[in-house]
């Protein structure tokens, strides 16, 4: 039985029943066949499976087929085509048609055009991958070492296709409002990485940047951390804490899991989200922090506020600026940019 995840993908468009059967039977031992007899059938199997060729057969709805492909094109630029019809197509005007056939094709003939259009499939993302290695290999020349290869926006591996390029986009727009900011996804989606790049791409970036994941820290731990602690007033000895919201000073708090706090935690977030106040353990007077508020969850906040576990003040506090990360199975495309990262990093680690 032949292992479907190892081979090539081939969308069959147009065509009669029998034809897109017969094109499959040709097909069915080297490529994994999806086929489809009308543009919606097409778009919706390109959505969930990765087509490396499109075979185009003959006409749809009174034009060719290729002509009804090019908006599937707009999304998928880099599926390579394959034609079979009476008439005769203009290659020059269709950069992804590799090869024409008439409809009295022969299984060989499909075959090989197809294993063409494959192969230039491979070329094309080849020719991507090393124009990124040169990219990378010219900014560690001409820039000054570091321990990540890029900062703000440009960290954020994400190809044009991916559903991460919508919201690098979105945090763009957003970096440049000085307004609280929450970001929403599952563990593991990057919402630290984000949230810095919000920041270096802010005119914070050159003021301090500090983050801390409040998931399973207790009250007096977390109070601590987020708000420090000043000498108290009974004569005790000295001791002077300084807190992350006093230490991010006019620079971005990045801070994790706030719907994990208590309600009392949760209070005293929300006032520092609103008018930038907060007291220090042992302080008698409050203090006020400039700093910029950018929070995450990895769970839906409103199923959260009907839990009774979220503030409702303090999510509209927080979410003036909102996004959700999509997380890495719906990042297909992004794979190979991601893997290519993480190689770098680990020979950069290893000076390899």
């Amino acid at each position: 039985m032949k292992d479907s995840r190892s081979l090539p993908t081939v969308l069959i468009l147009g065509g009669t029943p029998k034809e897109r059967a017969d094109m499959e039977l040709a097909l069915s031992d080297d490529f994994d066949c999806l086929k489809a007899g009308l543009p919606g059938e097409a778009w919706a199997l390109m959505s969930s499976q990765f087509v490396h060729v499109a075979i185009c057969v003959g006409d749809l709805d009174g034009n060719e087929c290729v002509d009804v492909f090019d908006p599937l094109l707009a999304h998928w630029p880099e599926t390579m085509l394959v034609v079979v019809g009476d008439t005769e197509t203009d290659m020059s005007q269709h950069s992804n048609i590799q090869q024409v056939l008439s409809r009295a094709w022969s299984p060989t003939q499909l075959s090989c055009a197809v294993s063409a259009a494959v192969r230039a499939f491979q070329l094309s993302r080849d020719n991507e991958r090393l124009a990124l290695e040169m990219r990378c290999k010219s900014r560690s020349l001409t820039a000054p070492r570091r321990d990540t290869a890029a900062s703000g926006f440009e960290s954020i591996l994400c190809a044009p296709d991916s559903p991460m390029t919508a919201v690098v986009n979105a945090a763009r727009q957003f970096a440049s409002f000085d307004v609280p900011m929450l970001l929403l996804g599952e563990a593991g989606t990057g919402k630290s990485k984000l949230a810095r790049a919000v920041h270096d791409s802010f005119l914070r970036s050159d003021k301090p940047f500090r983050s801390l994941d409040l998931t399973g820290l207790s009250d007096a731990a977390a109070h601590l951390a987020l708000f420090g602690r000043r000498k108290p007033a009974n004569g005790s000895p000295p001791l002077h804490q300084a807190g992350l919201v006093h230490q991010a000073q006019k620079g971005t708090l990045y801070l994790a899991g706030v719907e994990t706090l208590s309600r009392d935690l949760q209070l005293r977030l929300l006032r520092l989200a609103r008018d930038g106040s907060f007291e220090p353990d042992g302080a008698v007077d409050s203090e006020h922090s400039s700093a910029r508020l950018i929070t995450s969850m990895t769970t839906d906040p409103h199923q959260a506020m009907d839990a009774g576990t979220l503030d409702a003040a303090l999510y509209f506090a927080l979410s003036i600026a909102e996004l959700t990360l999509p997380p890495l199975r719906a990042r297909k495309s992004d794979i190979p940019l991601l893997a290519h990262a993480a190689a770098e990093d680990a020979g950069r680690l290893h000076a390899k």
